[in-house]
């Protein structure tokens, strides 16, 4: 089963963010949201914006999943830089304003993606809730952004089950049609039968996830 796990965190202090763009740089090459990128540049930028709330995300996946859809630095950055508005709007940024820097590093017991975001203006990325409750208001800005990086990678995945939950719908609508139509008035369904019914129901549902914007994603 493909395996999706995400890790948040934000840093109040600029140093810590510095220290974190270096060990990323030093575990493989940069990635900002228009492409590749270098320490220097990311260090830079990250100095002229030390009063922003930085937003921290580690993804982390299954080694046999990379290998099978080719998940490397190449896709990474292209994912980033196609989704970056999605990532903007979910931290509550202005697209303009957003600064992505990213690595992945492709360990062979643990491959996984780190990534630093802020936006240029310190008045955004401000999650809803998180002033109230942090704990909760970054639990639900992760779940978005995981059900965002979980519907991309697995989008093969998510059209195959949809597709087959689909075919398994009609297949039991038309046994159950057979079924009434055979039976007389006065007949009632098998009790079996229905709790055959319900267990498979059950079943599919475990394969699918709703997210918060309405959209299935495969954990």
């Amino acid at each position: 089963m493909p395996k999706l796990i995400m890790v948040s965190d934000y840093i109040k202090n600029p140093t810590h963010a510095g220290n974190y763009l270096a060990y990323m740089s030093r575990q493989g090459d940069l990635i900002c949201h228009n492409g590749n990128t270098t320490l220097a540049e990311s260090m830079s930028a990250l100095e002229e914006n030390q009063e922003s709330i930085m937003w921290r995300q580690v993804v982390s996946l299954e080694r046999e999943d990379c290998e099978r859809l080719n998940l490397d630095h190449d896709y990474f950055m292209n994912l980033i830089v196609a989704r970056s508005d999605e990532i903007a709007k979910i931290y509550n940024i202005s697209p303009e304003n957003l600064k992505i820097y990213a690595s992945f590093h492709n360990k062979d017991y643990h491959p996984h993606l780190h990534m630093l975001f802020y936006s240029t203006n310190k008045n955004e990325g401000f999650i809803k809730g998180f002033a109230e409750d942090k704990e909760r208001g970054m639990k639900q800005a992760t779940t978005k952004l995981k059900s965002l990086f979980a519907n991309e990678i697995f989008k093969e995945d998510l059209h195959y089950l949809k597709v087959n939950k689909s075919s398994t719908r009609t297949l039991m609508n038309e046994q159950v049609k057979e079924i009434l139509q055979g039976m007389t008035k006065n007949e009632f369904i098998p009790k079996e039968l229905v709790q055959e019914y319900k267990e498979l129901s059950g079943a599919l549902k475990l394969h699918f996830v709703e997210n918060p914007t309405q959209r299935k994603v495969y954990m």
